[in-house]
């Protein structure tokens, strides 16, 4: 999903200003060995300061144009690992 005004989105508060292009985004589930699968590619979220586990939790994942990646929970950027390809 492409955003270009990000102020009418209340969970992307604080992440830019409006009228930002921001490039692609959307809501992922955490699979319960903490990958959350997207696009083709697989990204491990290891334990984090304030939370072990984000399994069963829902993320959202901004690309850039890029191709940088980054998944947030609620206000928190998440550290991640991977953005492996799945073998099909």
């Amino acid at each position: 999903m492409l955003l270009l005004d990000a102020s009418l989105h209340r969970w992307l508060e604080d992440r830019g200003s409006e009228l930002t292009l921001l490039g692609f985004l959307d809501e992922r589930a955490v699979s319960n060995d903490n990958v959350v699968q997207w696009d083709g590619r697989r990204f491990q979220i290891p334990p984090q300061h304030k939370r072990f586990s984000f399994a069963g939790t829902k993320v959202q994942l901004y690309e850039s144009f890029e191709g940088k990646v980054a998944i947030y929970h609620r206000q928190t950027k998440l550290h991640h690992l991977g953005g492996l390809l799945l073998r099909g």
